[in-house]
């Protein structure tokens, strides 16, 4: 499922070309693709737009832009403001149904894709990520074939003309910024892919943007997306049910269907988020290294195959949220998250609670994996084990909360318990997870529970595991040990220093005698020891032997779980003792709690001295590790 990682990495030797800038010597300012001759505008005069602090110019924006081009078009209305004293009017460009467009006022700076007919003019032979700036008549347009490059634009405008006492720009002024794209020319049964229209159901116009931003930053094309209820065109890429379409039928939850019709190709499934993985895997196809396609080699009907495919084989699982984040290379490399942990100057770092829980189960297989492939450092997960021996994944001593045990307890042999411990392995591989947290009212889905041993196959030299302590209810100890139950699976797939060693007062089944031991032979095997978390001062007053964390690894976890507590004041009344740990400790804490779990509460965190989180939205906190961070640096 990430070759589409993979073939991202070939946009890191995009080039930008830049044109140069008219002056009144009438140079030729037009840029045109390199493989394409330069053709010199006809010499016209300067038009001025703004003068003595006055401007007859009106800012015009499309009715329904985006909020990160609304941003841009009101931060250039400020440096007008700044530069030139000039207030100018605002405007979108919204205009009653059969109105006429010669009655559109004369003089406008146009920002964006408008209903202008200048501002699709101006883009002729660019594609999705080219901008120009461009006068046309007595119109100045800023665009580009993305909202990232109308942004572009126009913070090139700001830096290179909105300076001096006015603002004057050559009548022929056209400057592009065009770039080299990783891949073009791409065909299906010999048809260009820029003729294909994307066309969206009432439900799925975010899929169809989406699908056009992730082909269009490889190949450059500027599709047009309209609604089912537009005319029917030759070339057709249909997200989502329609009347072009019809509706899924005997699906399974998570199968989709890309599906040949005529010259077209429709995306069906039967919820949103099947949809989405459906949508996913055609963007992986259409931009892997081939240029030349068949319509036959792009259908696909998907179903849910046994967990044991893609236990193999991780990332030919689609994800329930692949049209909702698109994970770095870097997320996924092992090394990069060992040599992190070992920096506690490096980037935040996240672990998610019992996998990812909020788009699969907890502690599910499938959770796992959703954790791994958007990039999370850790997984936090709880072995129990089976009447017969096995160590299964679950948080509960009993089955009610996450499973369907309804349905099968007392029933056809099955034991009369709801206890984990009264059921074999096999027992248990009839029942199913509900989705999230289960509970009352969660949806039954298909998966299973898995067993530790599948556990540590997908996470081998993939993400670090902490292993949460769940053991008999008369006992504090765990019921793994170390020495007979973990480090066999270390050995068997090879992977040595993922396994966290947790250090608190009741994990008594470890000593740290035992811990520096299996570090020494993990280094020896790998070159890489484990990572250790000791819990903080408070926790350790109650050890026999108190351990210095700043004498070995740097790894703490703090004793609170800030979605029990008032975090602003233990922020405050624990400021000191965070300041010791700020970049010398690896400082983990238990964030996890529904409301608090946003992008501010991770920067108050972080701003706080506490730099690995352990949270229930692990989504939530890869996109904000993605936006604010980047790669450690290490040695290969």
């Amino acid at each position: 499922m990430k070759k589409l990682i993979t073939f991202l990495m070939l946009i890191l030797s995009v080039s930008l070309i830049f044109s140069s800038c008219t002056g009144e010597t009438g140079e030729n300012t037009t840029e045109t693709p390199l493989s394409e001759e330069v053709t010199e505008a006809p010499a016209v005069g300067n038009i001025t737009f703004i003068a003595d602090g006055a401007t007859e110019y009106k800012l015009v924006r499309a009715e329904k832009a985006s909020k990160t081009v609304i941003e841009a078009f009101t931060n250039l209305r400020g440096a007008i403001k700044d530069t030139y004293g000039a207030t100018i009017q605002l405007v979108d460009d919204f205009e009653k149904p059969g109105a006429d467009p010669a009655t559109r006022y004369a003089y406008e700076i146009v920002v964006g894709n408008t209903n202008r007919e200048e501002s699709s003019a101006a883009l002729e032979g660019l594609g999705y990520s080219d901008s120009v700036i461009a006068v046309i008549g007595n119109r100045l347009v800023i665009n580009g074939g993305s909202d990232d490059a109308v942004v572009r634009a126009v913070e090139l405008f700001i830096e290179k003309y909105i300076t001096g006492s006015s603002l004057e720009l050559p009548g022929n002024l056209r400057e592009t910024e065009v770039v080299e794209y990783a891949k073009t020319g791409v065909t299906i049964d010999g048809t260009p892919l820029s003729e294909y229209v994307i066309v969206y159901g009432s439900s799925y116009s975010d899929y169809a943007k989406i699908f056009a931003e992730r082909v269009g930053k490889i190949t450059g094309i500027r599709f047009e997306l309209v609604s089912d209820k537009n005319e029917v065109a030759e070339h057709e890429i249909v997200i989502g049910s329609t009347s072009r379409t019809g509706i899924a039928a005997d699906f399974g939850v998570d199968d989709f269907e890309i599906k040949v019709s005529g010259k077209s190709l429709h995306l069906i499934a039967p919820n949103k988020t099947a949809l989405g993985m459906g949508c996913a895997e055609l963007i992986e196809s259409l931009i892997d290294e081939k240029t030349s396609y068949t319509l036959s080699e792009l259908a696909l009907k998907y179903t849910l195959p046994v967990s044991r495919d893609y236990i193999n084989d991780i990332e030919s699982f689609p994800l329930h949220w692949a049209m909702e984040f698109d994970t770095p290379d870097w997320m996924l490399d092992f090394d990069e998250k060992y040599a992190a942990s070992m920096d506690p100057t490096a980037r935040l770092m996240s672990c998610a609670h019992r996998g990812d829980m909020v788009y699969y189960p907890e502690n599910s297989i499938e959770g796992i994996i959703s954790a791994i492939m958007m990039g999370c450092d850790m997984v936090e997960i709880d072995p129990r084990l089976t009447k017969d021996g096995v160590f299964i994944l679950l948080h509960d001593a009993t089955l009610t909360r996450t499973t369907n045990v309804e349905e099968f307890i007392g029933k056809n042999g099955f034991p009369n318990s709801y206890d984990v411990s009264a059921w074999t392995y096999d027992q248990l591989m009839q029942l199913n997870l509900k989705n999230g947290t289960g509970g009352d009212g969660a949806k039954l889905t298909p998966y299973k529970i898995p067993t530790l041993d599948e556990a540590m196959k997908v996470c081998a030299n993939r993400i670090f595991i902490r292993l949460d302590v769940k053991g008999p209810s008369n006992s504090d100890l765990p019921f793994w040990d170390f020495e007979k139950d973990i480090w066999p699976l270390m050995q068997k797939y090879e992977s040595y220093s993922n396994i966290i060693y947790t250090w608190h007062s009741w994990f008594k089944a470890n000593s740290w005698s035992l811990t520096k031991t299996y570090r020494a032979k993990a280094e020896a095997l790998c070159g890489k020891p484990g990572i250790v978390f000791i819990g903080d001062q408070n926790t350790l007053a109650s050890n026999k032997k108190t351990i210095n964390a700043y004498d070995f690894n740097p790894g703490i976890r703090l004793s609170v779980n800030f979605g029990d507590i008032d975090y602003k004041k233990y922020l405050e009344e624990n400021k000191d003792k965070l300041a010791s740990y700020k970049d010398k400790l690896r400082t983990y804490a238990d964030v996890h709690n529904g409301n608090n779990e946003s992008h501010a509460f991770y920067a108050e965190l972080y701003d706080a001295g506490i730099n690995y989180f352990l949270v229930n939205k692990a989504l939530s906190l890869c996109t904000y590790i993605a936006e604010n961070f980047s790669a450690t640096e290490y040695q290969n």
